[in-house]
């Protein structure tokens, strides 16, 4: 029983530090679960300048209607804001 407890509390130490690294999103669609709506805000409140830039590349690739395309252009609108190193957190 204890180290079903240990697990389970690894797992949501190690999702919380996934998602305040903003690389959430990812962890999920890794392991084939879909991806909440929220869990893209990690992407935009604690995403670097890489993050971001990666995402905001997808403008030219994605769907302008796509969700992809949303986060795309917010993040694209981010960076031009703030700089590559400045997170919505800092701001």
């Amino acid at each position: 029983m204890w180290r079903r407890k240990r697990t389970v509390v690894a797992e949501l130490v190690s999702d919380c530090e996934v998602l305040l690294l903003s690389h959430y999103p990812q962890r999920l669609t890794s392991g084939g679960r879909t991806v909440p709506v929220w869990a893209w805000t990690s992407l935009l409140a604690h995403g670097r300048g890489t993050d971001r830039r990666n995402e905001a590349l997808a403008v030219s690739q994605g769907d302008a209607g796509s969700g992809k395309g949303a986060r795309a252009r917010v993040c694209a609108e981010l960076l031009r804001a703030t700089g590559p190193d400045c997170s919505l957190a800092d701001l």
